[in-house]
């Protein structure tokens, strides 16, 4: 995908002419800051936007999808003109899509596709690829054996997505025993704690080692290793997804096998460049844009590609990339 170049130069010069009194916004209103890489974001998408001379709105809804709404209208009353959201519920979210566009505020849609509402963009990560990086890894290590799979919440369109392409690759291998499913799930709310309940059940009542656990966020993965040792099995496959500095540590100790990063900023300042283009009704340069049925509408959408991380590659791709410090990966 190509970057946006002069883009947010452009926006910086329109926007120099606006006075305080016709000073415009653009709120961010995200899910929960119990997701690190979430608050991440915002800071991300705050300096991007500030860039461009535009006055910025960040809030979060504590994981209610009630409150979410009602934050929204108050991110109306301190006058937002664009509003850019990570959904707490992919589904009840769409009532704040009609909120917004009755207050005549478009809306971009964030990591989150918004089901069944007339969306004005939406940016995240390649959902089927993570799903891909996931279960290729597992297989290249772990051709055989027992399984066990951890996917997100089933509401957030994300892990549906995920679970279908680990599925499909593994298809033909449970048809011919090569691998046996323990269990597969989906965990609410992407909780961690839910995570390790169901592992620790699964360990319980079947008694049998995994040789994988296919952890489709690194939260999942941290209760796992924390099982392993608890059970002590030993040489498990444990997959991860969002490159959490614990997960980075947990890698390179050998405990986990694999996670996905999001590059964040690049993810942030996109989103941030669609909102200021949307802003100032400006078509926007260079981007590889498809469309997604959400149930109602085809989006416009544009996805950003997730990286594979091992110990292999976390000089470059994290530390050299600037995700982590060197001093931040290898403290204890």
């Amino acid at each position: 995908m190509k970057i946006l170049g002069t883009f947010i130069l452009t926006m910086i010069l329109l926007l120099q002419g606006c006075t305080s009194d016709d000073k415009v916004k653009i709120g961010f209103l995200y899910s929960t800051d119990a997701v690190g890489r979430f608050v991440r974001e915002a800071e991300y998408f705050k300096e991007r936007v500030q860039q461009a001379g535009v006055d910025v709105v960040i809030r979060q809804a504590e994981n209610d999808e009630n409150l979410q709404r009602e934050r929204f209208h108050d991110m109306v009353k301190e006058g937002i003109d664009v509003l850019v959201l990570i959904a707490v519920n992919e589904n009840t979210a769409s009532a704040i899509v009609r909120d917004a566009h009755e207050e005549d505020i478009p809306v971009v849609g964030y990591v989150r596709l918004i089901r069944n509402c007339k969306l004005d963009y939406f940016v995240g990560g390649d959902s089927k690829r993570v799903g891909s990086q996931i279960i290729n890894t597992a297989l290249s290590q772990k051709p055989k054996g027992n399984y066990v799979i951890l996917g997100g919440d089933m509401y957030d369109q994300n892990a549906p997505v995920i679970m279908k392409s680990i599925e499909n690759a593994i298809t033909s291998k449970v048809k011919s025993g090569d691998i046996k499913v323990l269990y597969k799930t989906y965990i609410e709310k992407w909780s961690e704690e839910i995570a390790t309940f169901e592992l620790e059940k699964v360990l319980k009542l079947t008694g049998e080692k995994p040789d994988a656990i296919i952890s489709c966020y690194d939260g999942f993965s941290e209760g796992a290793i924390s099982l392993l040792e608890k059970y002590k099995y030993e040489d498990v496959f444990v997959s991860g997804q969002d490159a959490e500095l614990r997960a980075i540590k947990n890698i390179i100790k050998g405990k986990q096998s694999m996670t996905v990063l999001h590059p964040l900023k690049k993810l942030a300042y996109q989103v941030a460049d669609i909102a200021l283009g949307i802003l100032n009704k400006k078509q926007l340069p260079d981007i590889d844009v498809k469309y997604v049925y959400n149930g109602a509408f085809n989006v416009p959408v544009v996805y950003i590609e997730p990286i594979l991380i091992t110990a292999e590659n976390i000089q470059p791709e994290i530390i050299d990339a600037g995700v982590y410090s060197e001093t931040q990966v290898y403290e204890k």
